[in-house]
């Protein structure tokens, strides 16, 4: 693949590009029609109206149904949402090989910096593309060459940026709705397309769920993705941090027996605050009223008894104070952290037949949920992830609608330490409802084809990554295209979605 890549350079052919090749015998050249079955009930020649390098066809032989009206963008809009775009705050190379040494390109270095900083030990040949493909999900995001660089539109770190290279297709599916395939064979790591939509704030995004649904929001936790994995790696190599002695000495001038002494202390004017305060709340909301109060026992109470009407009677346990965030490791999520109210997407507001989302025949409830396990609601709401994996929320307690905006301002989760440095409280979303490109069509498998990799084109800003769908290995022609949700089957009481994807691991259920 060298010396094809040597050769294009050479020649500065405009038509072809590294990607167009391959040496996998598995992949055929042979080339699919559009139209594979005769005369379809429905057929589009092109439902992104000539915004992507390569029409996106639509097919329907199950029914006469046309897809769902939607507003075709190739970019994710920014409107109400302050994105820094401007190139001179990009970091750039001036590489005049189209980038093919990678030790002396500052974009792949900046590839490899990130994946470093979380303790990802890798060979500098492994990071990034290869070739204009990718072997495997990065944890961290790839840089990729800018508006700034002096490579060309054929270098062999811009692979997103050029829009789809590959012939995709809508069609309809008899049980899941609107799926997606592609047309020709495609190699592993090769690039599909990006999830595409609207960029919302966390507080409109809770508003746009809320009034029509959550099926087609994605959530940006890039940062979440990245401090999650830097905390397991600075835990496994820092001794001082596994050593709680140590851990209470460092910085605070205390002696090992002293710290000892002064963190029994704490604990005991704890345990007296809570009894004191235990019989106006439950023991969770005691403690969210001494983290208000700054543990001032008076004020405390004086806020559990102005609140105590829109306070649940039941308690909850520790792993799931409203105070604290909890790690943990979720299925649905790649930061495993405490969010913000991305999660409160939607009311019981009726959803439509999700062809991406749902895989399910079913009209589902959506439902409504505050906060991925710090917010105050007894629905349940599902979101993707742009880690790969989908996240689901819950609580087990419930505050009446009207209260809702009274208890949001009241209860606020930590949010991460990056996030905090941009006065953000959570992660912004892109909402593909009305507003999309083909990306919001794929369609859900226990046994994914794809995988999620986070990019950065336009801007370095971590809050705004394009969120980029890629082969996990060879893909036959007319193949569904699917990625994996990770929804937590039977976490939502009184909801269940079946799932249809058919292959050798189906859960069965989604929910």
């Amino acid at each position: 693949m060298a010396e094809v890549v040597d050769y294009l350079y050479q020649t500065g052919v405009e038509d072809l590009s590294v990607d167009q090749f391959t040496f996998d015998t598995s992949v055929s050249l042979s080339t699919n029609p559009v139209i594979p079955y005769g005369e379809p009930n429905v057929y589009i020649e092109d439902l992104s109206g000539n915004l992507e390098p390569k029409p996106i066809s639509c097919v329907n032989e199950v029914d006469s149904e046309h897809p769902p009206p939607v507003d075709y963008i190739s970019r994710c809009l920014c409107d109400g949402v302050n994105v820094n775009v401007d190139s001179t705050f990009l970091v750039c190379c001036d590489c005049t090989d189209d980038c093919q040494d990678k030790e002396s390109c500052a974009c792949f270095q900046l590839t490899r910096e990130a994946a470093e900083a979380v303790g990802v030990d890798c060979d500098l040949l492994e990071v990034g593309y290869t070739y204009r493909r990718i072997e495997s999900a990065h944890r961290t995001a790839i840089y990729e060459c800018n508006s700034r660089c002096k490579c060309s539109s054929h270098c062999a770190n811009r692979v997103v940026q050029n829009g789809i290279q590959v012939r995709l297709q809508v069609f309809k599916t008899p049980k899941k709705g609107w799926g997606v395939h592609c047309l020709d064979d495609l190699p592993k790591g090769s690039f599909v397309c990006c999830y595409a939509g609207q960029l919302l704030t966390e507080d409109d995004a809770n508003k746009e769920g809320h009034r029509r649904g959550d099926e087609y929001i994605a959530e940006l936790d890039h940062i979440e993705v990245a401090e999650k994995m830097k905390e397991g790696y600075e835990s496994d190599v820092s001794d001082l941090s596994s050593s709680p002695q140590s851990s209470m000495c460092e910085g605070d001038g205390l002696s090992p027996s002293g710290g000892q002494e002064a963190a029994n202390s704490n604990r005991r004017e704890d345990d007296e605050n809570m009894m004191v305060l235990s019989h106006l709340a439950a023991p969770v909301w005691c403690r969210v009223a001494l983290n208000i109060s700054d543990n001032n026992v008076e004020k405390a109470a004086e806020w559990l008894k102005l609140n105590s009407a829109y306070l649940p009677a039941e308690s909850m346990s520790d792993s799931t104070s409203v105070t604290e965030s909890s790690p943990s490791d979720s299925a649905a999520a790649s930061s495993g952290r405490a969010t913000t109210g991305i999660w409160s997407l939607c009311s019981n507001s009726e959803s439509v037949d999700s062809p991406s989302t749902s895989n399910t025949t079913e009209k589902a409830r959506s439902p409504a949920a505050e906060l991925s396990g710090d917010r105050l609601d007894g629905y349940r709401v599902n979101v993707k992830a742009t880690s790969g994996r989908g996240r689901s929320c819950s609580r087990s307690t419930s505050v009446d609608s009207r209260n809702r905006e009274k208890m949001d301002s009241i209860v606020r989760p930590a949010v991460s330490r990056t996030r905090s440095l941009f006065d953000d409280l959570g992660c912004y979303a892109v909402d593909a409802k009305s507003i999309g490109n083909v990306g919001r069509y794929l369609n859900h498998s226990c046994s994914p084809n794809l995988f999620v990799q986070n990019v950065f084109v336009d801007t370095h800003d971590l809050r705004f990554p394009c969120v980029a769908f890629f082969s996990k290995h060879t893909i036959k022609a007319m193949t569904e295209l699917t990625w994996d949700y990770n929804y937590e089957v039977g976490s939502v009481p009184g909801r269940e979605l079946t799932c249809y994807c058919g292959t050798e691991h189906c859960r069965g259920r989604l929910l």
